[in-house]
């Protein structure tokens, strides 16, 4: 499993994240009932490896996985 840390000024958003997932968020992927579709930006700040974590995120939920190349968010400004 990839290990999510955020980076600084980067907020973690209220879906699961892997290892750092609030507790049986995890648990939940595996009920998921609808075709689902892990999409991350290959250059995401938030991640140490997108397509890891999107690769994760879809084999819990037997779901796919994509990366979208060259996208990402920008820090946030203090």
């Amino acid at each position: 499993r990839p290990r999510s840390q955020p980076e600084e000024g980067h907020e973690v958003g209220p879906r699961p994240r892997g290892p750092d997932a609030e507790p049986g968020a995890e648990a939940e992927l595996g009920r998921l009932l609808a075709p689902t579709l892990a999409i991350r930006g290959s250059r995401d700040p938030d991640f140490p490896d997108p397509a890891a974590e999107a690769a994760w995120i879809a084999a819990q939920s037997r779901g796919e996985a994509a990366v979208i190349d060259g996208a990402g968010a920008k820090k946030k400004s203090k």
